[in-house]
C-alpha cells in the first residue's frame, strides 16, 4: 500500500482586525511577520474618524464688536444662560454657553437657546481628528488563523478579531 501525500491545507479564513488607531496599528504590524502572509494577504483599509474628547461645547459665535458682544452676554444672562466670553485666539469673543460630556444635553441647551430667540447659537464636539485602520487578513491556512488569534489575544485582546467573506 503506498502512502498519500497530505494534500496541503486550503487557505480559506479571512478575518477583519480593527479599528486601529495609529499606536495600536504599529504595535500589531510589529507582530505580523511571524504569520509569513503573501503581501495579497493582508490589505490595509484606512479610515478618517473623528475621536473627539467626548465633550460637546456650546457657544454663540463672536459678533462685529466687543461692546455688541458684551452687550448679547447680558440679554443671556438675563434669560438665565450663563456664559463667558473666551479670550484665546481661535475663538476670541465668541460666548461659551457650556461644555457637556453627552450630546443630548448640549442640543437641549441649544433648543432652550434658540427657544428664546438667540438663533446663531452653536454646538461642537471638542477633540481632533485622528487616523485609524482596519486589517483584513485574506485566505489564510489553519496555522496562520491560529498565530492571527493568538496575536490577537496579546496585543489587542479588547479588538476582536471578526470573519469577513474571503
Amino acid at each position: 500500500m503506498e502512502a498519500k501525500p497530505k494534500p496541503a491545507a486550503k487557505p480559506v479564513a479571512c478575518y477583519n482586525w480593527g479599528v486601529l488607531d495609529g499606536k495600536l496599528l504599529a504595535r500589531v504590524k510589529g507582530g505580523l511577520p511571524g504569520l509569513k502572509l503573501k503581501p495579497e494577504q493582508l490589505v490595509e483599509t484606512a479610515k478618517g474618524e473623528s475621536k473627539g474628547t467626548g465633550k460637546f461645547w456650546v457657544y454663540y459665535p463672536a459678533l462685529a464688536t466687543k461692546a455688541e458682544t458684551q452687550t448679547l452676554a447680558a440679554e443671556l444672562k438675563d434669560k438665565g444662560f450663563d456664559n463667558y466670553m473666551v479670550n484665546n485666539a481661535e475663538f476670541k469673543g465668541t460666548l461659551s454657553l457650556g461644555l457637556f460630556g453627552k450630546e443630548e444635553g448640549a442640543k437641549a441647551l441649544v433648543a432652550k437657546i434658540k427657544a428664546a430667540g438667540f438663533d446663531k447659537v452653536s454646538m461642537q464636539q471638542k477633540g481632533k481628528t485622528t487616523e485609524s485602520s482596519l486589517l483584513t487578513f485574506k485566505a489564510l491556512d489553519d496555522a496562520q488563523v491560529s498565530k492571527l488569534q493568538a496575536l490577537q489575544k496579546r496585543l489587542t485582546p479588547g479588538i476582536a478579531l471578526k470573519s469577513c467573506q474571503p
